[in-house]
């Protein structure tokens, strides 16, 4: 997101996306703003219950909102310097893993000086990005629409703070305060392009099987079996996609597989034992379809656009952030249904029984995942007329 020169450059951008590059830079720096407000407001309506699960008194609990507003206001000043020393897309990326990391960790934390450490790291990324777009409109932005792109913007970041509370509100009363941590976890993640491919592809690889097998009672060799003909497809359907790419741009095959995906996993909860297995198999065809269409694009799509000099290195990055995605997919979904089991256990007290509501409800984090994903496979390039002649 350098503004100077380079790859990244606005030239090397208007290049790549033409003239929607600056709407795509502005959607992602309002995501990342977005995530930064309502980590600083959507946390309040959770204090009573970490005052109750961590036995401290409303005075000190308050320390994470108090914690959260010094870090963001201390870090507020370093910006222009850190944006001059390591250019505004990195400065941009490590905020963004700042804040999704201290969603996470906060929402894992059973030490209340970790949830500090957490609200801490999150103010810092928040602060780092706040004077961040009003810097990008005035530079990718012409005068004439400056105004335009500030009223978008300010709709999208004036609606963090209005509707986190509610929504705040409404996951504590269902899922706890360690939920509320968890919500910035999504939009920092749009706003990280492969991330979000990782974990939606690899999350669903880990958690078809475990789901088979604990939630459905299926033996691993019947399971081994079953999916044995969804990998023949999902082989054949990249071969014909690989074939057929040139009649699509890469973005739309990607949304389309991507499209599939989030609805096999969105109908997953439809499936039950008593009626048949039929529909499982099904959404298990429909999923690998969906990853046959996203698989042989992913890449073509991402590189696009770039010089024949920086392929080779953005293809190991891309590759590098698609497999830490992967690594943490599979975290996440192991978390989120030993989470969600460990609830309705306790609510039925058979502590040893795989409850099918949690997988579901594990099916449609993925599927909102994918969904998200959505955002990322839009702003996949369609090649320049230079790079054409390339």
């Amino acid at each position: 997101m350098s503004l100077a020169h380079g790859p990244h450059s606005l030239q090397a951008l208007q290049a790549r996306y033409g003239e929607r590059h600056r709407w795509l830079l502005l959607l992602s720096v309002m995501l990342g703003s977005m995530a930064a407000v309502m980590s600083s407001t959507i946390l309040n309506v959770a204090i009573p219950d970490m005052s109750q699960h961590f036995t401290l008194g409303q005075s000190r609990v308050q320390w994470v909102t108090s914690g959260f507003m010094v870090a963001m206001t201390v870090s507020m000043l370093t910006t222009p310097w850190l944006l001059s020393r390591y250019g505004y897309r990195r400065v941009y990326e490590v905020c963004m893993w700042l804040l999704l990391g201290g969603g996470v960790v906060g929402g894992l934390a059973n030490d209340f000086a970790l949830v500090m450490a957490a609200r801490v790291a999150e103010g810092l990324a928040a602060g780092v990005v706040q004077p961040i777009p009003a810097i990008i409109i005035l530079r990718a932005f012409a005068s004439h629409e400056q105004g335009r792109a500030s009223g978008l913007f300010g709709m999208g970041v004036v609606l963090a703070p209005a509707i986190g509370p509610s929504i705040g509100g409404v996951l504590v009363d269902v899922f706890g305060w360690r939920s509320i941590f968890f919500m910035v976890v999504p939009l920092a993640m749009v706003a990280l392009v492969s991330f979000t491919y990782g974990i939606a592809l690899f999350g669903s690889t880990y958690l078809l099987p475990v789901y088979m097998q604990m939630g459905l009672g299926l033996s691993p060799s019947y399971i081994g079996a079953a999916l044995l003909p969804a990998g023949i497809l999902l082989a054949v359907t990249i071969a014909a996609v690989g074939r057929w790419s040139h009649r699509m741009p890469p973005a739309q095959w990607v949304s389309w597989g991507l499209a599939l995906l989030a609805l096999s996993f969105a109908l997953m909860p439809l499936v039950h034992p008593a009626a048949g297995l039929a529909l499982l198999w099904i959404l298990v065809i429909l999923g690998r379809i969906g990853l046959g269409f996203i698989l042989p694009s992913l890449n073509l799509g991402a590189l696009r656009g770039l010089p024949k000099d920086l392929i080779p290195q953005a293809s190991s990055v891309i590759g590098f952030v698609r497999m830490l995605g992967g690594a943490a997919g599979v975290s996440i979904c192991a978390i989120v249904l030993e989470w969600r089991l460990a609830v309705y256990a306790h609510a039925s007290g058979t502590p040893d029984r795989a409850d099918l509501r949690a997988f579901n409800e594990t099916f449609v984090f993925l599927a909102a995942m994918t969904a998200l994903a959505l955002l990322a496979a839009w702003k996949m390039a369609e090649p320049t007329a230079a790079t054409a002649k390339d």
